[in-house]
């Protein structure tokens, strides 16, 4: 069954040459369902809603109830694939964010797809680390990791042994250890403007292809 989910173009008319950028947001265990409704609660749609500006693509599937995101492997593809063909959006440009369990189904989903993808943001969403995939695969997507040090849900321990991993591949995210429990981690940074700034900033394309 295709997944649900809301997209939400920019608000300005005219995409630029190459198609917009595309911020992809996979939702915590409580919004899971078929009320799309809860897809507005927070992340960079609440952001939109109280009038944050960005200007790209937003888009929020949403995962039935019965499943988490780490089993929607195919059902995210074809869903991405469809979102792609339908609208202006550059490939190039695409990040993935997730809160909590949608924290984790990003890594999952980047796992599978290193190549599709131009950076990565998990909100209180990483898990220590099982030891059963190469961390490495991911090591040339820059990701922004952010935990909160109150956290009981996903502790911050797991994010710091997953930075410890990606040390190992050469390679160092951006870590943010906010002092905050696992609701309020969300709600801290999906409202700051330089999570935004950031993940549009990013591109597959790097900029000496681009000619800068």
């Amino acid at each position: 069954m295709p997944l649900q989910s809301i997209i939400e173009p920019p608000k300005e008319a005219d995409p630029p040459e190459a198609g917009w950028p595309l911020i992809i947001f996979l939702h915590g265990t409580t919004e899971r369902g078929s009320n799309l409704q809860k897809l507005t609660r927070r992340g960079p749609l609440a952001y939109r809603a109280d009038g944050g500006r960005f200007s790209c693509y937003v888009a929020a599937p949403q995962c039935p109830a019965t499943t988490t995101w780490n089993h929607l492997n195919d059902e995210l593809r074809q869903w991405l694939d469809a979102l792609l063909m339908t609208h202006p959006i550059d490939p190039n440009r695409i990040t993935l964010t997730g809160f909590s369990l949608g924290g984790s189904g990003i890594l999952d989903w980047a796992y599978r797809s290193p190549e599709r993808f131009a950076a990565l943001m998990p909100v209180a969403g990483v898990d220590i680390p099982d030891g059963k995939r190469n961390p490495c695969v991911l090591a040339s997507i820059p990701m922004w990791i952010i935990a909160g040090r109150k956290d009981k849900v996903v502790s911050a321990s797991g994010a710091e042994a997953f930075i410890a991993l990606m040390k190992s591949c050469g390679t160092e995210p951006r870590y943010t250890l906010y002092d905050t429990n696992h609701v309020e981690t969300a709600k801290r940074a999906y409202r700051n403007p330089e999570l935004y700034n950031w993940m549009l900033s990013q591109s597959r394309v790097k900029s000496s292809q681009l000619g800068g």
